[in-house]
């Protein structure tokens, strides 16, 4: 077993939870010695590159291709045997082999079919094998699959193994770029209440970004935070957020954007009704749910006037 390993579940025996993952933040693999001495021989970043150099000159070095992916994933990578083909860039590794050899330098581990980096070795290793644009263009299409193929009435317990996963890849890209596809995914993850509160870190990267519908897009997207944040019980921050996207309707006078802003004018109205419906303010949400189902009415947005009865 390589040193680093050795010295991360001896310093665990010693330190509680909290006092290691704040000496890590302040100290990374510095913390991590044998002993008082600071011996080249003793840190931990010593104890990795030598696995990694080990590795290297081994007859299955192609196994250093898949690090970048097994870094970069904080969840690791669930059903490694049908997903880590589907993540790889190149076509030409013998994955079994390469995972094998991987756990014999004890640089990954697995537990329940998932193959899994301890966090300073992931951090260290993504120094070493950084992840490329092309890795992460894969596993965005991998993931983006992954949302579209599933729903949350049925398949929360197979999302959330990703979730950390799906938040880190989401994340980078919906800030360096304007894709559509990374868009939709967003969608499709903020839909499960259950990770409400990542999701809206992610509202927040892509509200920042100028995409191709801009000012419909960004009226969607307020919507779907005030969403998560009423989902959370978080009511005065998703009422300022309804707040938010009346203002900007005000502003708005162009006549393309008519029947869109009377129908988004319309829901504002329809969302605070039901957020002073959750916090027991019935009065003030009927008067808020009559006037809704006056404006839907107006545009002919039938299903709208309906769901304020």
């Amino acid at each position: 077993m390589p040193l680093a390993i050795l010295i991360i579940a001896q310093l665990k025996r010693h330190l509680s939870l909290n006092t290691l993952m704040r000496k890590w933040t302040e100290q990374k693999t510095r913390m991590l010695k044998a002993g008082p001495a600071s011996s080249r021989h003793s840190s931990v970043s010593i104890s990795i590159d030598i696995s990694l150099q080990m590795l290297v000159r081994s007859p299955n070095r192609e196994c250093i291709k898949i690090l970048p992916i097994l870094s970069f994933l904080p969840n690791g990578i669930p059903q490694w045997h049908e997903t880590l083909a589907q993540l790889v860039v190149e076509s030409d590794i013998d994955l079994e082999v390469s995972v094998i050899s991987l756990l014999d330098s004890a640089l990954i581990y697995q537990g329940n079919d998932c193959l899994k980096m301890l966090s300073p070795i992931r951090e260290y290793v993504q120094i070493k094998y950084p992840t490329q644009e092309s890795h992460l263009s894969q596993m965005g299409r991998y993931h983006m699959k992954l949302l579209r193929d599933h729903s949350p009435g049925q398949s929360q317990d197979v999302i959330e193994v990703h979730s950390s996963n799906i938040t880190k890849v989401l994340g980078i890209i919906l800030q360096n770029s304007a894709q559509r596809e990374y868009l939709d995914g967003l969608y499709d993850f903020a839909e499960y209440g259950k990770f409400s509160s990542i999701s809206l870190q992610l509202i927040d990267v892509a509200l920042a970004q100028m995409w191709d519908k801009g000012f419909e897009e960004e009226i969607k997207l307020r919507f779907l935070k005030e969403k998560s944040l009423s989902w959370m019980g978080n009511h005065q921050r998703a009422k300022t957020e309804i707040e938010i996207i009346q203002l900007k309707l005000k502003d708005i006078n162009i006549h393309e954007h008519e029947e869109s802003k009377a129908n988004n004018n319309a829901k504002c109205l329809q969302r605070l009704g039901d957020i002073c419906g959750m916090q027991s303010e019935y009065s003030e949400a009927k008067l808020l749910f009559t006037e809704a189902q006056t404006q839907f009415e107006k545009v002919g947005h039938q299903l709208g006037a309906a769901q304020c009865i």
